[in-house]
């Protein structure tokens, strides 16, 4: 029976249905009431402006004024970034908001008197207000949250400032006629009165410390640092030609827009005011419903990528139509898909593609952007336009065929901004690989051969492997004078590393040498690399001295150059045999240590035609050197017939590696084999759980394609050592493409499962006093820890794997900003269906929300309790179905005891002895209500 659902309190509703958490509520409202004041100013003060300016000039004029603006905004950006550099951002908005007050009051006054030339004076003050404080608050709003916060709340912020342009609007339209135009200007003045206040609580409240833009860039910021840091960034460049772009088609459409309506209105200023009052609120209340129904949807569904389309879209469309015709009808729709898209899901697009970028980054670019750019763009409409209507004489329809032309490039730009967004989070989350060799290289590279000299001269044991160790890097040149000597060095380690550089350099000149570290030396492999050394010398003597060897005192000796001698054929082949096979038998009754020798030589010797007895017998001694020796061997000689003891040596930690390797060294044509062994029963679990990770060494398409038809039938152990495998295996050959179809197949039950598990978990109680339950709860966050992991291995066998994993690495790191932005990534990088699988299980939801979300996506029901202990009691995982055994008996959960029963002669030691603890606990439990 399913568990009754809990209905959220009305007020969780309404932050589940925002996708808003409860912890960002408070700065989210705080901020969303800044835009609302703040675009609530923007709006009746260019209501004020607009009719104030149009009633005593004629529309040819407003290009004019917009090139003043633009003259004027690079001494307020340049002024506005110094200030920057000295106060905080915090204090820089309060000082900013102060000395807009003054000027409001000072302009309202100058009104009054009724100075002429004040309109024009405010249409240009207007005109760089409009930019400051709409950016002030979007500054803020991305200092306050990071990445993923910012695309969960920006849509709500956006939609404060949607409330405010329709405030604003009905404002001016209802309150402006009867107070006069221009005392529009004093109402402003309170509004940004309230906003300082509110400022004021969220940079208290605000968590993160609010620099200055200087702060950790090296310099100061400046017109000209801010400049050149845009030109020198793809990613900032692209911006900046957006908003460019954007900035023109929008003057040269608003242009149309005013002209048209001063024509409709051309005897009735104070209609012309409530037109302009009315147009603004009507359209934010319908881009008000359109951003709260669809901005957040969009950005979470379509991603930042899609939504940077919406405005140059409409725009396209309302530049076209008044190419066509040139009525107010027209006029209002081009003008009306600016306002509505721009200041909502096209404002709350843009303001995401700061957040990525550093606090002072952000803050000294963001201004400059706002202003000089917009700005800039500004100017150069208005020049198009004094061109266009001065000089060449073009009517209204031709011009808004410019403002299609202009778009064309805006959208182009946007799509390479959506993929450099990405590029840019890529590169915020990439762990730089550190390759070790290559830095020791370049430190070697600095040592001074005469110390190095001097250190292989000396008497510290330590401190002569260490100069070996930088030999390897350096070159054996530096110390090749003392080599001789060392080769007779009292230590065996030292001895053995001088031999390693002798051959790895192919120094000639070293056979009387290497005789006498023959001599001295008693490891096979070291020995095996001498004789090598010798073989590989072009001479009489060389040749003669390894023939002489078969005759050597020290048997151990002698059979290594009998095994070394054996890999040709002429006339040394006889005897050579006759000692090798000597040696062989006479260690049945030697000790360990010639045993273990004798097996070492097997693999070396691999013409010898009898060693797959004794091969057998050395696997099966009891002493484990020596079968560790057999194994290394095996990896040469690869007997068939021994497939089968070597598979069951995985499962002893003592012979683990050099079982694997010499698996691993049959190739692909074992691979059938180790694929049926992973799901054989008779081999021990311990072993089929190790199988996977030979395949992976082994490598290539066949491992990769066996593995993958594989997973679906295996258990959750042995199936996320697989995943593991082919994770290595993408590591390995990343051009290497696995079936997508049944990735993805694999991948979409995975995360089922993943939120089934989330159910299970919710149907354990959270408190008790319990220690069963209590365990089984934690073992349960384990396994679904678990199953993240696996998930992301899955994602990187589809996609980029340094990628997923980088990603993956930064969303377990603890640093909440860069967690955030490998999240985003995740989100521009994946496609649908899996992003709105997988994302929602990096976010930070309620874990009732992701049942929702499960329920939602998989159709999953939830369970109660005793139905979870009844599942796990009967999965395939030895260890969960302790857990839950023993959580049934602190439960008291009587109808279990049949079932945990059955456990008590489960092959696993721990499972068995917990199931009989429970049975028997349970039946006490039974006996005690029974009488």
């Amino acid at each position: 029976m399913a568990a009754p659902r809990n209905r959220p309190a009305p007020r969780r509703r309404i932050l589940d249905y925002l996708n808003i958490h409860p912890s960002e509520l408070r700065p989210t409202l705080g901020l969303s009431l800044y835009l609302l004041l703040g675009i609530a100013s923007v709006i009746c003060l260019k209501t004020a402006a607009n009719s104030l300016f149009l009633s005593q000039f004629d529309a040819k004029w407003l290009p004019y004024a917009d090139l003043a603006i633009t003259a004027l905004v690079g001494l307020v950006v340049g002024f506005y970034l110094r200030l920057s550099n000295r106060v905080t951002q915090g204090r820089l908005i309060l000082w900013t908001q102060a000395f807009l007050i003054l000027n409001l009051l000072t302009l309202w006054y100058l009104l009054g008197q009724g100075v002429f030339g004040i309109p024009a004076l405010l249409y240009v003050w207007v005109g760089i207000f409009t930019v400051l404080i709409p950016s002030q608050v979007w500054s803020l709003a991305g200092t306050i949250f990071d990445t993923r916060q910012a695309k969960r709340v920006f849509s709500v912020v956006g939609a404060g400032g949607i409330l405010g342009a329709a405030f604003g609007g009905q404002f001016a339209s209802r309150v402006g006629p009867r107070i006069g135009t221009e005392n529009i200007l004093l109402a402003t003045l309170g509004f940004v009165a309230v906003s300082s206040l509110i400022v004021s609580v969220l940079i208290g409240s605000c968590r993160k410390p609010l620099v200055r833009a200087s702060d950790g860039s090296g310099g100061n910021a400046s017109f000209a640092e801010s400049f050149r840091l845009i030109r020198s960034t793809r990613y900032l460049s692209l911006i900046a030609a957006g908003l460019f772009f954007s900035t023109v088609v929008g003057t040269l459409v608003n242009y149309q827009f005013k002209a048209v309506v001063q024509v409709q209105f051309a005897d009735a200023p104070r209609q012309m005011t409530v037109f302009f009052g009315d147009f603004y609120g009507y359209i934010a209340v319908i881009s008000f419903l359109l951003h709260t129904l669809f901005t957040g949807r969009l950005l979470r569904w379509g991603g930042l990528g899609l939504s940077l389309f919406i405005l140059p879209l409409s725009l396209l469309g309302g530049a076209a139509g008044l190419v066509v015709s040139s009525t107010l009808v027209a006029a209002v729709f081009a003008r009306g898909c600016d306002q509505g898209f721009r200041h909502s899901v096209d404002r709350s697009s843009i303001e995401l593609l700061y957040v990525p970028l550093a606090a002072n980054v952000r803050t000294q670019v963001k201004s400059f952007l706002d202003m000089a750019v917009n700005r800039s763009a500004d100017g150069l409409a208005s020049v198009i336009l004094v061109l266009l209507l001065s000089v060449l004489q073009l009517e209204l329809q031709q011009v808004g065929l410019v403002s299609v032309l202009f778009t064309l490039p805006w959208l182009i730009l946007v799509w390479r901004l959506r993929g450099e967004y990405r590029a840019n989070l890529r590169h915020s989350i990439e762990r730089k690989d550190v390759n070790a060799e290559a830095l020791l290289n370049r430190m070697a590279e600095s040592a001074q051969p005469a110390q190095l000299e001097e250190t292989l001269r000396g008497s510290d044991p330590r401190a002569i492997e260490t100069a070996f160790d930088w030999m390897q890097y350096s070159g054996v040149t530096a110390g090749q004078a003392q080599l001789a000597s060392l080769l007779q060095h009292e230590s065996s380690a030292i001895r053995r590393k001088a031999m390693a550089a002798v051959v790895a350099n192919e120094t000639a000149g070293y056979e009387n040498d290497v005789l006498r570290f023959l001599e001295l030396e008693r490891d096979v492999d070291s020995r095996w690399q001498a004789l090598e050394y010798l073989e590989s010398q072009d001479s009489a003597k060389s040749r003669a001295a390894l023939t002489n060897l078969l005759d050597s005192e020290d048997h151990d000796l002698a059979a290594t150059a009998a095994a070394r001698l054996l890999r040709h054929a002429g006339p040394d082949r006889k005897p050579s045999e006759e000692v090798f096979r000597g040696y062989i038998r006479a260690s049945e009754t030697e000790g360990s240590e010639r045993r273990e020798t004798a097996a070492r030589l097997l693999g070396f010797a691999s013409d010898f035609d009898g060693w797959r007895d004794d091969l057998a017998r050395f696997l099966a001694d009891p002493e484990v050197a020596v079968v560790q020796a057999a194994l290394k061997s095996a990896a040469v000689l690869k007997p068939w017939d021994e497939i089968p003891r070597i598979l069951g040596m995985l499962a002893d930690h003592r012979f683990r590696r050099e079982a694997r390797a010499a698996l691993a060294a049959f190739d692909e044509s074992i691979l059938d084999t180790l694929i049926r062994a992973i799901e054989d029963p008779s081999i021990d679990f311990a072993a089929r759980r190790r199988i996977p990770r030979i395949v992976s060494t082994i490598g290539g398409r066949k491992s990769a394609d066996l593995l993958l038809g594989q997973l679906p039938r295996l258990d959750r152990v042995i199936g996320f050592q697989v995943v593991r495998a082919l994770s290595r295996i993408r590591a390995a050959e990343p051009r290497l493409h696995f079936n997508h179809q049944t990735v993805s197949e694999i991948l979409e039950e995975e995360l089922r499962r993943y939120y089934q598990e989330v159910i299970l978990i919710e149907a354990v109680p959270r408190v008790s006093e319990k220690p069963g339950v209590c365990f089984l709860r934690r073992a349960m966050k384990e396994r679904l820890s678990h199953r993240l992991d696996w998930v992301f291995h899955l994602l990187g066998l589809t996609y980029p794997q340094k990628e997923i994993l980088d990603a993956r690495y930064w969303i377990a790191s603890g640093r909440p900003e860069l967690r955030s932005n490998a999240v985003e990534f995740l989100d521009s990088r994946l496609t649908n269906p899996f992003r709105q699988m997988f994302l929602p299980l990096l976010e930070d939801l309620s874990a009732q929300r992701l049942i929702e979300t499960g329920r939602t996506l998989f159709e999953l029901r939830q369970v109660n309790y005793p139905t979870v202990l009844w599942q796990l009691v009967g999965t395939s995982d030895p260890w969960m179905q302790a857990c839950a055994c023993q959580a049934a008996a602190d439960s008291n959960m009587e109808g279990l005891r049949v079932r945990i029963g059955g456990l008590t002669a489960d092959p696993d030691p721990l499972l068995a002895e917990t199931a009989r603890t429970a049975s028997a606990r349970l039946e006490t439990a039974v006996g005690s209500s029974g009488g």
